[in-house]
């Protein structure tokens, strides 16, 4: 049962449905191990544009490469 209230959770805020206001802007911090020459650096950087494309300037994605917000353990706790 927790699982899926943990998934039901994490859908809707991705969807942003009933938890976040359409109106309000919500900031995500995007955060990774690799270099900026990486692809995973490159994935990101395309999520962060079309993330804020489509949700019109209500999402603002920040990335941090280079473990920057840590490493693999530390942002995982950080979730």
């Amino acid at each position: 049962m927790k699982k899926f209230f943990l998934v039901v959770l994490v859908a809707a805020l991705f969807l942003g449905i009933g938890i976040v206001p359409c109106y309000s802007k919500v900031v995500v911090k995007l955060g990774h191990i690799r270099d900026t020459e990486h692809p995973t650096h490159l994935a990101a950087l395309k999520f962060k544009e079309l993330a804020e494309k489509y949700s019109n300037g209500n999402l603002q994605v920040k990335v941090f490469p280079n473990s920057q917000l840590g490493g693999p353990k530390e942002m995982f706790s950080q979730l």
